[in-house]
């Protein structure tokens, strides 16, 4: 009896291995299936280290150009009753510290994206856009996230899903600090705004705004607006830009009108969150390929035409998908959230929280006192330093 042979492919002229890549298919969505599982269960890894290793110490790449240098305040924009920026109190990137402190957002949402706080840090908000809802939490402790506690939320479905084609893809989110009683989403090319009766609860919101930037913006995801509501700013991954709009009517997004556009595509990968220092001499924005947050310098406060990239800071030691960069108020801790990709089953969704390490002020140099000389007959006159006593 002849000894039976194994087929062979048609095209390679090889032993037929269908069985074999058939099974090993199978045993790839088995696992996912486990995996999913284990991550419905609980079965995951924490989004945080232990509080207690020793904390890390993250430090700015050299690249970049050298930032201008601060200014005197221009354009009037004080008016709201922001004061000019003091060198070495913070927002800066000179150096920072994770010290292990995080919040876990899975169980309100596992598609967190951008946030933003109360002035005094006793109230965060996060844009959940798998639920399609902006969550609200209380912190015990101000500024510190894991103290947090889900008090609420708005839902944002019956509003995201009138009017653009892609359906909700909230992402950016701002609250007026003045008096949280107004409030403003991004949705991939549209924003809406709502206003809160009761200042900083989410459910007494309803949507009182709307304009779609459509034919401007591709894909927007992170907003920011100069104190005064007079200039709106959307970041865009598509484009790799950052737009600035004036708005005619101070924090009516409807008088909007395009101003400028920042190109940042020798820097940006993937561009998902943007947020201005409140003297609007420095703009921080998050790359979400590159793991790092962009440090901008501008000249102008607020002004984007002359904007330059000094340096990056990388956050790829705490996480691998970061999609926000939000400040404290007086800018000595930021704020990054992370999304699980598709596949890192076992992370979950967090909100991570940085110290800036403070430098000391420097006082100004005293200037150079100048005198006055008599030229050379037939010579014009000449300024110079003092001589030497």
């Amino acid at each position: 009896m002849p000894i039976p042979t194994p087929r062979t492919h048609p095209r390679r002229g090889h032993p037929h291995r269908g069985h074999g890549i058939s099974g090993k298919i199978a045993f790839l969505l088995a696992l996912l299936v486990f995996l999913t599982g284990c991550q419905d269960l609980g079965f995951r890894l924490p989004p945080c280290p232990d509080r207690s290793a020793e904390p890390v110490h993250l430090v700015p790449s050299g690249e970049g150009e050298p930032g201008f240098r601060s200014t005197e305040v221009q354009g009037g924009w004080t008016e709201g009753g922001v004061e000019p920026w003091v060198s070495g109190t913070g927002w800066h990137l000179d150096e920072a510290v994770y010290r292990g402190e995080c919040l876990d957002l899975s169980a309100e949402t596992r598609h967190a994206r951008d946030v933003d706080f109360s002035p005094d840090g006793s109230h965060l908000f996060v844009v959940a856009r798998d639920r399609e809802r902006v969550i609200s939490y209380r912190l015990a402790t101000p500024w510190v996230p894991d103290s947090g506690v889900a008090t609420g939320y708005l839902e944002l479905s019956a509003e995201l899903n009138s009017r653009a084609d892609h359906g909700a893809r909230a992402h950016g989110i701002y609250l007026r600090k003045d008096d949280g009683r107004r409030l403003w989403i991004w949705n991939r090319t549209e924003i809406w705004e709502y206003t809160l009766d009761i200042p900083w609860e989410l459910e007494s919101a309803r949507p009182t705004g709307y304009k779609s930037f459509e034919g401007t913006i591709l894909r927007g995801h992170g907003i920011d607006f100069r104190p005064d509501g007079r200039r709106l700013f959307v970041d865009d991954r598509n484009l790799a830009a950052v737009f600035q709009f004036v708005l005619d009517e101070p924090w009516d997004v409807t008088s909007a009108v395009l101003e400028t556009t920042l190109d940042i595509s020798d820097q940006e990968k993937a561009v998902r969150g943007i947020q201005f220092r409140p003297d609007g001499e420095r703009l921080f924005v998050m790359d979400t390929r590159r793991r790092e947050i962009l440090e901008y310098d501008l000249h102008h406060p607020w002004e984007l035409r002359d904007a330059r990239f000094i340096r990056a800071l990388s956050v790829s030691g705490q996480t691998r998908n970061p999609r926000s960069i939000t400040w404290s108020a007086d800018g000595s801790r930021f704020f990054v959230t992370e999304v699980p990709r598709r596949l890192a089953l076992v992370r979950r969704p967090a909100l991570f929280s940085y110290e800036v390490v403070q430098t000391p002020t420097e006082a100004p140099a005293a200037p150079v006192p100048s005198v006055r000389r008599v030229p050379p007959e037939g010579v014009g006159e000449a300024v110079g330093p003092a001589p030497s006593p």
